[in-house]
C-alpha cells in the first residue's frame, strides 16, 4: 500500500504532533515545509517490515519526519541513492555460524540498533529506539537522524564524515570543513581519552564516519550547548543543513 497523497491528512498530522515533541515548536513555515517534503519522501521511497513487523502510518511517517528534517533546508532530490528502507521491531541481529567439535553452530553474537549503506540504496532501523529518539529530543541521541546523516555523507561513495557541502566556493568550504572536523574529532577523542565529560557522545571518537552522524544528533538534540562549546563544529553544521536550532523555543523552555 502507498501513503502517498495529494495532501497531508490530520492523522499524519496527528502522529508528528504525538510522536515528534518537537514539531510543535517548529516555526509555522518549518512545519508546512516539513510536510511537503514528507509526502514526496514517502512518495520515493519503500518502507519494509522485517522479524515479523507490519509497517503503519505512525512508522512511515514517524521516521520520515526525522529524515526530513535533515534535508528541509538542503539543496537537490530526497536522499538520491536511497531507495529501501528496512524497519525491525527491535534490534538487528546477525546469526554467526562456527564449526564446534565437527558440528556448524549458529549463534546470535552481534546485534545493533541501524545501518546505511548507500551502495545497496538502503537504511536499516530499529523501530523501538527509533520511536525513544523522537520522543527523547533532548538526550543528544537520534537512531534515526544518526542514520540518515551517515546517508549524506555516503553520497559521495565514500563514509568519511565528508558529505557532499552546497556551496559557491567548494575549495574554500571543503578546507573549512575538513579542518574544524578533523580538529573537534582529535579534540573528542582526547577528551574520551582522559574520562573528561562531553556534549557530544564517545561514540563520535570512533572515526570521522561516526563523528559525523553523531555531531549530527547534538546539533539537532543539544544545539545550545553545543554552540557554546563548540562553536565552529556548530557553526559548519548549520550552513550545511541551512538550520539554526539554538532558536527554536523548544529548547528554551
Amino acid at each position: 500500500m502507498t501513503i502517498h497523497k495529494k495532501i497531508f491528512i490530520s492523522d499524519w498530522e496527528k502522529i508528528l504532533e504525538n510522536n515528534i515533541p518537537i514539531y510543535n515548536f517548529l516555526p509555522s513555515s518549518l512545519q508546512s515545509k516539513l510536510k511537503d517534503l514528507i509526502l514526496i519522501f514517502l512518495d520515493d521511497k519503500r518502507f519494509f517490515g522485517c522479524d515479523g513487523l507490519e509497517i503503519t502510518d505512525e512508522i512511515r511517517i514517524t521516521i520520515s519526519a526525522q529524515a526530513c528534517l535533515l534535508i528541509i533546508n538542503r539543496k537537490g532530490k530526497t536522499y538520491p541513492l536511497l531507495s529501501s528502507i528496512l524497519i525491525y521491531p527491535d534490534s538487528i541481529n546477525k546469526k554467526v555460524e562456527r564449526i564446534e567439535n565437527q558440528f556448524v553452530v549458529t549463534d546470535m553474537r552481534r546485534s545493533w540498533l541501524g545501518d546505511s549503506n548507500a551502495r545497496k540504496g538502503q537504511i536499516r532501523i530499529s523501530w523501538k529506539h527509533a520511536q525513544l529518539g523522537a520522543l527523547n529530543w533532548k538526550d543528544g541521541q537520534n537512531l534515526v537522524l544518526h542514520e540518515f546523516a551517515h546517508q549524506l555523507d555516503q553520497e559521495d561513495s565514500c563514509a568519511d564524515g565528508v558529505p557532499i557541502l552546497n556551496c559557491l566556493n567548494p575549495q574554500h568550504a571543503y578546507m573549512t570543513w575538513n579542518k574544524i572536523i578533523t580538529d573537534e574529532y582529535k579534540r573528542l577523542q582526547s577528551s574520551v581519552e582522559n574520562n573528561m565529560v562531553t556534549v557530544i557522545d564517545e561514540y563520535g571518537a570512533t572515526d570521522l564516519a561516526e563523528f559525523f552522524a553523531v555531531a549530527t544528533e547534538v546539533f539537532f538534540e543539544k544545539p545550545i550547548p553545543m554552540k557554546l562549546n563548540h562553536s565552529k563544529l556548530y557553526k559548519i553544521l548549520s550552513d550545511f543543513y541551512g538550520l539554526d536550532p539554538a532558536e527554536w523555543s523548544y529548547f528554551s523552555q
